[in-house]
């Protein structure tokens, strides 16, 4: 093999990795991760990686904090039925936006949400 066939398979490889990356991205493992574990391993083995890792719960929008905090500020207008109802959707996301995860990844992601309010 010459070098231009060397550089075109290694070119090749970087691009697919690159593509395989993408796949990754929004879950645990995240773009970079699938995509370094695509150059070293092989981009199958990243596109497989991506496509078996857990996605990545977006805790800054989280329902659970968003009617948590609905429900304080009803509280604080004095309009109590309706906090009550924000406050048991809360609960509701809290327990079933989990599903998927294990145990021990689903008690620490809901104890983390809890422990910030």
């Amino acid at each position: 093999m010459d070098e231009y066939s060397i550089l075109g398979i290694l070119a090749l490889w970087i691009l697919i990795s690159l593509v395989a990356g993408m796949v990754g991205n929004g879950t645990k493992v995240g773009y970079w991760g699938v995509f370094w574990w695509s150059v070293l391993l092989s981009p199958i083995v990243g596109l497989i990686i991506g496509l078996v890792s857990k996605p990545e719960i977006d805790e800054q929008n989280h329902k659970f904090k968003i009617y948590i905090e609905l429900g304080r500020k009803s509280e604080y207008k004095g309009e109590f039925k309706e906090a009550i109802s924000h406050y048991m959707d809360g609960l509701y996301h809290l327990e079933n936006d989990y599903i998927g995860l294990t145990n021990r990844e689903w008690e620490a992601g809901r104890l983390k949400l809890v422990k910030s309010y």
